[in-house]
């Protein structure tokens, strides 16, 4: 059975209500110059529902 690599559907689990923008991200997104980078790290948890195809 072939297994289709794009899912059908895609859900994020959450475990409690995402958290607002902190002071320090967005001191840091304001006073950014040019060529000046930063990083954020987003984190999520999600479920992936895939299809199986019983036809060739």
């Amino acid at each position: 059975m072939p297994l289709h690599d794009i899912p059908v559907r895609l859900k994020e689990r959450t475990t409690s209500p995402p958290a607002p923008y902190g002071p320090a991200v967005l001191g840091a997104s304001s006073s950014a110059r040019l060529g000046q980078t930063h990083v954020v790290v987003i984190t999520a948890t999600v479920e992936a529902v895939f299809a199986y195809s019983l036809i060739s």
